[in-house]
């Protein structure tokens, strides 16, 4: 097996960093930094891949696997198929990456290629592998001991990571990695995203909503809690206001505040958002709010917004 460290600064020229806001269709795994780059030389096809558990419902629109860029020329020497087994090992759905990538879509440093519309159920264990047939041409990414480079897509749950040699195809990946490695990312996987529609009030109590830019304070914001959902239960972490996160407290924590704005007799979230963080220009009337429920759903809510100098 033959390893090289990527470093740092490198992979993040390369990669376009994921974000946890709601998206129409977002990466299961997101590579952030300090990854190594993995080649094998031992004369046979490996199987590569990773399990995991899926918190709701999820739905899969692509196929995808790494581009070891830099270290090889972006694009893949070989093709690659892909798959995703269920905890049974049947293969539920497959695809094929072609060396020249023809019909692949290149997004945060992998190849994505288009499938049926495939649903993944809750509460069930999951497979995605990749086959790196002989000889292996095509690097993949591998984490080390420490998992906090790697961004799972919230829905999914990281399990370990897998391969199987020799393959003399695409086969179920059922032996767990070397010691010491979180897993191999040279497949990965497209979920389609249908965000749950919430309704927000920014600067409650106040109409129209003004905000100057350059004021260096902040923005508050409910998001109102419904008989369909409890405001509570959604992670003020990952919510965004025009691509601005919440605030945070000396310690770190987010600055939000549980109270009943609409006096409607359900409690509703509140948070603060930094005015200079806001991504809006003068000409905007609207601004958007994205997040996700502590148990993996999409959230997505708009008010009007007047931008004053």
């Amino acid at each position: 097996m033959t390893v090289r460290t990527l470093a740092a600064a490198s992979l993040a020229a390369l990669l376009v960093a994921g974000s946890a806001a709601a998206q129409s269709v977002g990466p299961a795994v997101t590579i952030t930094e300090n990854f190594n780059l993995v080649g094998s030389s031992g004369g046979v096809s490996i199987t590569y891949g990773w399990q995991f558990h899926t918190k709701t419902d999820i739905t899969i629109t692509k196929l995808g696997f790494c581009d070891g860029a830099p270290f090889s020329d972006i694009g893949l020497s070989e093709p690659h198929t892909i798959g995703i087994f269920d905890d049974n090992g049947s293969l539920l759905v497959s695809a094929e990456i072609p060396s020249d990538t023809e019909g692949a879509m290149l997004d945060r440093n992998f190849w994505y290629v288009p499938i049926s519309p495939t649903t993944l159920l809750a509460g069930r264990t999951y497979t995605t592998a990749a086959l790196l047939p002989e000889p292996k041409q095509d690097m993949v990414l591998y984490q080390g001991d420490d998992p906090g480079f790697v961004a799972f897509d919230p829905r999914i749950a990281w399990l370990q990571g897998v391969h199987s040699e020799p393959a003399s195809g695409l086969t179920f990946p059922n032996e767990p990695c070397c010691t010491g490695l979180v897993g191999f990312f040279g497949p990965s996987f497209l979920i389609e995203t249908v965000p749950m529609v919430v309704a927000i009030d920014i600067k409650p109590g106040s109409f129209p909503n003004s905000i100057n830019l350059g004021s260096g304070g902040g923005v508050t914001v409910a998001v109102f809690s419904t008989t369909a959902l409890d405001a509570r239960s959604i992670d003020p972490t990952t919510i965004t206001l025009a691509s601005a996160p919440v605030r945070l407290k000396g310690k770190g924590t987010p600055m939000v505040s549980i109270e009943d704005v609409n006096r409607d007799q359900l409690l509703d979230l509140v948070v603060h958002i930094s005015t200079d963080a806001l991504q809006l220009t003068a000409s905007d009337t609207e601004a958007v709010l994205e997040g996700w429920t502590f148990d993996g759903k999409a959230i997505r809510g708009t008010d009007s917004i007047r931008v004053v100098p």
